[in-house]
């Protein structure tokens, strides 16, 4: 699926980040790795220039 098919569409991003943070949360056995986690995937999608993890 190229761009132009979705790029119009509504979408709430939002919803299908939590599911994602919820689908790799067992991934991680502690709750702090897991907000860890959370937080690491919210810096890569921010609008911040420099991502250094």
């Amino acid at each position: 699926m190229a761009v132009s098919d979705w790029a119009g569409v509504q979408f709430d991003w939002r919803d299908a980040l939590e599911g994602l943070k919820q689908f790799i949360g067992p991934a991680f056995k502690r709750s702090e790795q897991r907000a860890s986690a959370g937080t690491f995937i919210d810096g890569l999608l921010s609008g911040v220039e420099r991502k250094t993890g």
